[in-house]
């Protein structure tokens, strides 16, 4: 995994106002699996928020995760938005969706996109009660993105890891792509453990994986007494070479074509 040279620095809050509603929404489980004919992503449509203030933490959902903006299928796992005086003041489907939607090629937008999202998550992270849901060394965003050039499809992704030196915050993104790093052109994403079984066959190992995430985490959620973290139904689709977008399994609240 490529690790860009772009590192943030936030400054943690020690307190939050109570008159200042702030909140972050989070939590999903996605698998994604690149092949040389076509790239599958596959979803859960679990959702929570976070108060910034006091740390508790609301279930969400079900809601449609499965985007796209310029003909590039996108999904989002961890952070996605942060919310203060009842302003939108982060949204990473918009702030990817746009800047997918701008000119240029990949190896343009990618800086910038690692820029507008570090900027983002740093001002979600500076709360507390945010940062105290991602303790040191965890992933708090994840965002993969599926399309095809020139009959190719490709599959890239940005991993953002967090590191706290006391009231200091870093932010140290990861790049992922394929074709590029996956010399035999076969890549695969997956959040939780263990690892996916890779078939051949991308729409069951993907689909697989996430329902398998799924029954866990209920599993764990049940003799632990509390909810679960993750919401069925599992959402599916495939990039061709063509660059086609297709639903396998589309959920009734998702629209026939998503939107960033």
């Amino acid at each position: 995994m490529k690790c860009s040279l772009l590192i943030v620095l936030f400054t943690l809050l020690l307190a939050v106002s109570p008159t200042h509603s702030q909140s972050a929404r989070h939590g999903t489980t996605f698998a994604v699996e690149r092949t040389p004919a076509l790239v599958a992503i596959a979803i859960d449509s679990s959702s929570s928020t976070v108060d910034a203030a006091t740390s508790k933490e609301i279930q969400n959902g079900p809601i449609c995760k499965v985007h796209i903006s310029s003909a590039v299928v996108f999904v989002i796992a961890g952070i996605y938005n942060y919310d203060s005086h009842k302003h939108r003041v982060f949204d990473v489907s918009k702030t990817v969706g746009s800047i997918l939607a701008s000119k240029g090629s990949w190896q343009q937008k990618e800086p910038v996109m690692i820029a507008a999202l570090t900027t983002g998550l740093g001002t979600a992270l500076a709360s507390k009660g945010v940062s105290s849901k991602f303790p040191e060394g965890s992933s708090v965003l994840q965002v993969a993105m599926a399309g095809a050039d020139s009959k190719v499809p490709y599959l890239h992704a940005i991993e953002f890891i967090v590191h706290y030196e006391g009231n200091k915050g870093f932010l140290f993104p990861k790049i992922v792509s394929c074709p590029g790093i996956c010399p035999t052109g076969y890549k695969n994403i997956t959040l939780k453990p263990p690892a996916m079984r890779m078939t051949g066959h991308a729409v069951d190992d993907t689909t697989g994986k996430v329902e398998s995430d799924i029954v866990n985490e209920e599993n764990v959620a049940t003799k632990e007494h509390r909810d679960s973290e993750l919401m069925g139904p599992v959402q599916v689709a495939t990039v061709d070479s063509d660059g086609d977008f297709r639903w396998v399994r589309r959920p009734a609240f998702c629209p026939m074509v998503p939107n960033d």
